[in-house]
């Protein structure tokens, strides 16, 4: 059990190890091309942005097409897109600028549907590639002997292509004839793309919008009221009922064993 675990550990920081090379890479780029690109008053916008899509996108996405990315990567990859692009577009944290925002003023998709487009396309050359090469034998091979353990399963490259295929709105039951032609199968990639991205920015301005309202909705749970019991012989206003028995018996005992009796008499 203790090896199992330390393996599972092992991969994971290997794995997000792996996805922090990758963003210090194209850190690297973006830091080389600062000064001269970047932050260069003399540059248009625009012209900075087809820089980055040319020089750090490719970078920061390297074998992307290949990648089994969990949400934790995607995060990751995310946020690195969105300091890059708020740099070159001169946007303070001050601005109060959502991310979706961000996104259709650089009119740059999310990394996420970029990834899930690469692989695609990638996918459908494999599909096309003669039986006797290695990547299409490895994507359609499966293992002769074993299984897979009980319990959480680690995501294949399968996995990540199904995923794909029903975020991009394509057939899984068909997909695999329409990517033998290549120029429907790179529309077909290309919209499909397009309309995942629409629903990422869709469902994150839904989560702000219902956040915002649970935020403007949200009523203050009103305290329970306080019950007060006033003293028949002097102007103290006692907390509680056993207060108010012992404060009676104070008035006994000071005025010779006369006994009193509460306002407020057993039912």
């Amino acid at each position: 059990m203790w090896i199992t675990s330390h393996t599972l550990a092992a991969s994971y920081h290997q794995k997000l190890s792996l996805m922090m090379k990758y963003i210090s890479c194209a850190s690297g780029a973006f830091s080389r091309l600062r000064k001269r690109v970047f932050e260069n008053r003399d540059l248009q916008a625009k012209t900075k942005i087809l820089v980055y899509k040319a020089v750090v996108l490719p970078t920061l996405l390297y074998g992307s097409e290949a990648w089994t990315t969990y949400s934790r990567h995607l995060k990751a990859l995310e946020a690195y897109h969105q300091r890059s692009l708020r740099k070159i577009l001169r946007i303070s944290w001050e601005d109060r600028r959502t991310n979706t925002s961000v996104l259709e003023e650089a009119d740059i998709p999310t990394i996420t549907a970029t990834i899930a487009q690469n692989q695609l396309r990638w996918t459908g050359h494999v599909i096309r590639m003669p039986d006797s090469r290695l990547p299409k034998q490895v994507l359609y091979s499966q293992l002769v002997k074993g299984k897979r353990a009980p319990g959480g399963q680690k995501k294949r490259y399968k996995d990540n292509i199904k995923t794909n295929l029903k975020k991009c709105h394509i057939d899984l039951k068909a997909w695999e004839d329409m990517a033998t032609d290549r120029a429907t199968w790179r529309n077909l990639v290309r919209e499909g793309a397009a309309l995942y991205n629409d629903d990422l920015c869709h469902a994150a301005q839904d989560k702000r919008r219902l956040r915002k309202e649970r935020a403007t909705t949200k009523q203050v749970q009103p305290k329970p009221p306080t019950t007060t019991f006033p003293c028949p012989h002097c102007t103290r206003i006692i907390g509680s009922r056993i207060g108010l028995y012992a404060h009676l018996k104070t008035h006994k005992d000071q005025e010779g064993g006369q006994s009193y009796s509460t306002t407020s008499d057993r039912r």
